[in-house]
């Protein structure tokens, strides 16, 4: 008897989970509303089921024609090379011409470039001359302002007595300080 009561009790547990997962199947796909009546939910699920089954019957489906020859497979073969050589042909004559432009474009960036550092040294060529004639310039009025006797004038004569260093070697070797 205990064996048919585990039989009995695993059957109906396998039938309530797929009850409980058919209910949370239509809930989640908005067919069962709580606010109906069971026969309502019921119906719309009726008419859900047999929407779903015969949209999945009545599908359009592709058949392979078993019965075709051997002429027939050449031909689209053939038909089939033909559109990739032509295909090729194309990829290859545009990618040509996309190298052709992109040649031209590296030889007009690199005239660009020269044409630039050109410039640039003209530039710098210019300014170190601007330079060299402004030191010129500045070399030739020092000369031009120098007086020798101007700077012996400026000499304090209190320092006449005083060599350089003198008093700071003094105090370093006087041992009384």
């Amino acid at each position: 008897m205990a064996k048919g009561f585990g039989k009995v009790l695993l059957t109906s547990s396998i039938l309530a989970g797929a009850a409980l997962g058919t209910y949370m199947y239509f809930k989640q796909e908005g067919v069962i509303d709580d606010t109906k009546s069971p026969v309502e939910n019921a119906v719309k699920i009726k008419d859900k089921v047999t929407s779903d089954a015969s949209e999945y019957f009545n599908k359009e489906r592709s058949y392979v024609d078993l019965n075709s020859t051997a002429e027939s497979i050449k031909e689209a073969a053939s038909g089939a090379v033909s559109s990739i050589k032509e295909t090729v042909s194309n990829v290859t004559s545009k990618a040509k011409e996309s190298l052709a432009e992109a040649k031209d474009d590296v030889a007009d960036a690199a005239e660009d470039a020269a044409d630039a550092v050109k410039d640039v040294a003209e530039d710098a060529t210019d300014a170190v001359k601007d330079v060299a004639e402004d030191a010129a310039d500045a070399a030739k009025d020092a000369a031009d302002s120098f007086e020798p006797g101007l700077v012996a004038d400026k000499i304090d004569a209190s320092d006449a007595g005083k060599t350089i260093g003198g008093t700071v070697s003094e105090e370093f070797f006087n041992d009384e300080a």
